[in-house]
């Protein structure tokens, strides 16, 4: 494996580990659901009304209730 190969794969699991860490760490001061809720909250936030604005949330709405299923399993 080439020097730049090596780097890019160290580089890769210092990012891919640092979220393990601080979830690790956040445990620790939050229970876990409100760690969970704090780490969805901003994404649906975002992801929601730019969803509604492209219109791709009413084929999601066709199949609800296998979302539901998805979600609580």
């Amino acid at each position: 494996m080439s020097r730049r190969g090596w780097l890019l794969f160290i580089a890769l699991c210092v990012i891919w580990g640092i979220p393990y860490l601080l979830i690790r760490v956040a445990v620790r001061e939050l229970p876990p659901p409100a760690l969970v809720f704090l780490r969805t909250a901003p994404a649906a936030l975002l992801l929601v009304p730019l969803t509604l604005h492209r219109g791709e949330l009413r084929p999601l709405l066709a199949s609800w209730r296998w979302v539901v299923v998805y979600t609580a399993v």
